[in-house]
């Protein structure tokens, strides 16, 4: 059997511009939110994806609490060959996008000039995850983010996690 991909036109007159917006009880939460997390996860499909809603970045750079980035630990595919600096940049970029209109049909994003940095903190424990020194400086000194490296090792040993409770207290100890 062989198959075919073609488009329907048949939905043409339905308007698309709202199909995915974030919805007022997530705005509500956002808006209220005293701390921001971008927590471990895939970063295309985890993390990026919760962004893309129309209405989302907007609502996160009207809320001043702070932004943690907190790196996955373990293999992420959708990061293969990327550095740590190369996740932060890819995570920057679409906080600093403007949401295009569809109907436009103009695909070029268009940035945000941010008013701060668009992550203030990376936690994570250099015992479980390995960044360069020069990667570390990168970060700090031209991104301005400033970089927790705490002790979020489970007592079990276990590489590809961070201990909850741990990271939930050093979560905490930023709000």
């Amino acid at each position: 059997m062989t198959g075919h991909v073609r488009r329907n036109t048949q939905a043409d007159d339905i308007d698309t511009l709202d199909v995915s917006k974030v919805c007022k009880e997530t705005r509500l939460l956002i808006d209220s939110a005293e701390l921001l997390v971008f927590p471990p996860g895939s970063l295309y499909s985890s993390i990026i994806a919760n962004l893309l809603p129309k209405g989302v970045t907007k609502a996160l750079a009207k809320n001043p609490a702070p932004r943690v980035y907190v790196p996955s630990l373990g293999t992420d595919f959708e990061t293969f060959g990327m550095t740590l600096v190369d996740q932060i940049r890819m995570l920057n970029h679409h906080l600093s996008l403007k949401p295009v209109p569809f109907k436009s049909m103009s695909f070029k994003p268009q940035a945000r000039s941010p008013e701060r940095p668009l992550i203030d903190f990376l936690l994570f424990d250099s015992q479980l995850l390995s960044v360069s020194t020069e990667q570390m400086e990168i970060i700090s000194k031209q991104m301005g983010i400033q970089i927790i490296d705490a002790d979020l090792a489970a007592d079990n040993a276990d590489i590809d996690r961070y201990d909850d409770v741990k990271l939930a207290e050093a979560l905490l100890g930023l709000t």
